[in-house]
C-alpha cells in the first residue's frame, strides 16, 4: 500500500468554460490529457459518503488503482491510499482498504454506488526556476449513479511541492475570473447528492427495506470472509451468513426480479457445501476432543491416534478447499452477491408495507415445517428429521428478518432458534456417529484395535434420543406460537 497527504481545491466551472491563465503566478508547463474511468463504493445506505471517506477504482491517468481518501487535518487535506488493481476480475475493493474503514463499514457490504466517466486536461504549474509546484485539472465529467444521471464542469488545482499559500494566490486569481470554489468536497459528493440519514427499520418499513437490510447484514459478512482462521467463529459466521441469503430467496426472493436471486442461491449452495463441511469438521473435532479428554487415561493415546489425528489432517483438508472458494475470493459470487442489493431490480410487490406483504409469505415457511414433521413423525429413521431441522431453519430466519417490522414475533423467533438448537445438535450427533464408523473401517484395514471408537460411538448414540425428544417438543411450541 502507498499513500500520502492531498492538498487540493475544486471550482465550479460551466459547461465549456476554462480556467483562466495563471501566468502571474506560476509559468505554464506540460499538458497532459487523459480519459478517467472511477467506479466507487460504498454502503447501501452510504455510511462512507456521510463519513466523508471514499473509495474507488480508477483506470486511466497516472494513478490506475484503488483508492482511499479521507479527511485531513485541513479543509485542503486529504490522505489518499493507493492499492493496485491486481486481477481484472476483482469486484471488491482491496482488503486492506476495507480495513481501514471497518469502524464506518460496521459489518455493512460495500457495493457499486456510482460511476465516473470523465476527460481531464492536466497541466503542470512550474516556478521560474522550473520547480513543478502544483498540478491544475480541467475535468469534463458524467456520472450515472442508479437510475440517475448528471454533467458537469469543474477544475481542481493540487499542490505538487508548492508552498501552501499557493492555492491562496492562485484562488485570487480564479476569483477575479469569475471562477469559484466547488459546492461539492468530491466529484462521489456532487454525483450523490447529500446522503441522507437511514430511516431505523420499524412497524412503517417497507417490505423491501426489510428484506434488503437483512441481506445487506449477510452480504457483508460474506464480502469480510477471506481468511478463514482470522477469526474464531469465521467459518461459522460464514456457513450461517450464507444459509440466512439462501432461506431468505426461498421465503422471499419473489420481491426481487431478474436473474440475481437464482444465481446467488446456486453459487451460495455450491460455497455452502465447501463451508459446511469445514464447520462439521470443527464442531465433530472439537466435540470429539472434549469426548477423548473424559475418557480412561490408558486409552487416551490411542484415541488421539486413531480419531484425533485423522479428523485434524481432515479439516487441513477441508480448509485449503474453503480457503479457495471463500467469498471474497471468487469475483462472480460477489458480484450476484452485490446484485442482490440493487434497489433498482426489486418487484411491484416489493414497495408494500412489510406488516401487510411478508407474513403471508412467512407463513408458507411454517407450513412446511408442518408437512416436513408429519412426513418424519410417520416413518422410522432420522432421516425425516433432517428435513425438518432445514424447513425449521427457512422458519427461523424467515421470522427473524421479519423482526423489526412485526416486534411483537420476539417469542416466536427465540422458539425457532430452540428448534434449530436441539435439532442441529441431533445432525451434530449424526455426522459424529458418522465419521467414527469411517474411522472404525479404516482401523480395521490396518489391523488396529478400536475399542475405543466404540466407546466414543456409544457415547454420542446415548444422547441421540433425548436430545431428538427436545426437538419434537420444540418444533411442537414453535408451531403453537406460529
Amino acid at each position: 500500500m502507498t499513500g500520502g497527504l492531498e492538498v487540493e481545491r475544486k471550482y465550479d466551472l460551466a459547461v465549456g468554460q476554462d480556467l483562466p491563465p495563471l501566468d502571474e503566478v506560476v509559468v505554464p508547463g506540460r499538458v497532459d490529457e487523459f480519459d478517467l474511468e472511477a467506479t466507487y463504493f460504498d454502503t447501501p445506505d452510504h455510511r462512507l459518503s456521510r463519513a466523508r471517506q471514499v473509495i474507488r477504482r480508477r483506470v486511466g491517468g497516472s494513478d490506475d488503482g484503488w483508492h482511499l481518501k479521507s479527511p485531513g487535518a485541513g479543509p485542503d487535506e486529504r490522505v489518499e491510499l493507493h492499492e493496485p488493481i491486481g486481477p481484472t476480475s476483482a469486484v471488491l475493493p482491496p482488503r486492506a482498504l476495507r480495513q481501514r474503514v471497518a469502524a464506518v463499514l460496521d459489518d455493512a457490504p460495500l457495493v457499486p454506488v456510482a460511476v465516473l466517466r470523465t476527460h481531464r486536461r492536466e497541466q503542470e504549474l512550474r516556478g521560474t526556476d522550473g520547480t513543478l509546484l502544483a498540478r491544475s485539472c480541467t475535468d469534463d465529467v458524467r456520472a450515472r449513479s442508479g437510475a440517475h444521471h448528471d454533467h458537469w464542469r469543474e477544475a481542481e488545482v493540487e499542490l505538487a511541492g508548492g508552498p501552501p499559500d499557493l492555492l491562496d494566490r492562485i484562488e485570487a486569481v480564479l476569483a477575479r475570473a469569475g471562477v469559484v470554489r466547488a459546492g461539492h468536497g468530491s466529484k462521489l459528493a456532487k454525483a450523490l447528492g447529500r446522503p441522507a440519514e437511514p430511516r431505523p427499520l420499524g412497524p412503517g418499513s417497507s417490505a423491501a427495506e426489510v428484506v434488503l437490510a437483512y441481506l445487506a447484514r449477510q452480504v457483508g459478512v460474506l464480502q469480510r470472509f477471506e481468511e478463514p482462521r482470522a477469526e474464531p467463529e469465521a467459518v461459522h459466521d460464514a456457513r450461517v451468513a450464507a444459509r440466512r441469503v439462501r432461506s431468505t430467496l426461498r421465503a422471499y426472493g419473489r420481491l426481487i426480479a431478474g436473474p440475481a436471486p437464482a444465481a446467488a442461491a446456486r453459487r451460495l449452495r455450491a460455497f455452502g457445501q465447501v463451508v459446511g463441511a469445514a464447520r462439521d469438521a470443527e464442531v465433530v473435532l472439537a466435540d470429539l476432543t472434549d469426548r477423548v479428554a473424559r475418557l480412561h487415561p490408558d486409552v487416551r493415546p490411542d484415541a488421539s491416534v486413531l480419531v484425533l489425528g485423522p479428523l485434524e489432517a481432515r479439516l487441513r483438508r477441508v480448509d485449503d478447499d474453503l480457503v479457495a472458494r471463500a467469498p471474497g475470493r471468487e469475483p462472480a459470487l460477489q458480484q450476484v452477491l452485490i446484485d442482490l442489493l440493487d434497489a433498482q431490480r426489486l418487484g411491484p410487490d416489493a414497495v408494500g408495507p412489510a406488516r401487510d406483504v411478508l407474513p403471508a409469505l412467512r407463513g408458507r415457511r411454517l407450513s412446511k415445517v408442518r408437512r416436513r414433521l408429519a412426513d418424519a413423525s410417520g416413518h422410522p429413521g432420522l432421516e425425516g428429521w433432517h428435513g425438518v431441522r432445514k424447513a425449521a431453519k427457512d422458519a427461523r430466519y424467515a421470522t427473524e428478518l421479519l423482526l423489526p417490522a412485526m416486534p411483537e414475533l420476539a417469542a416466536s423467533k427465540a422458539a425457532w432458534e430452540r428448534v434449530t438448537e436441539r435439532l442441529g445438535r441431533v445432525q451434530d450427533i449424526v455426522v459424529a456417529t458418522r465419521l467414527l464408523s469411517e474411522l472404525d473401517l479404516e482401523t480395521a484395514a490396518v489391523g488396529a484395535p478400536a475399542p475405543v471408537l466404540d466407546e466414543l460411538r456409544h457415547g454420542l448414540l446415548a444422547e441421540l434420543a433425548p436430545t431428538l425428544a427436545e426437538g419434537r417438543d420444540a418444533v411442537a411450541a414453535a408451531l403453537a406460537l406460529g
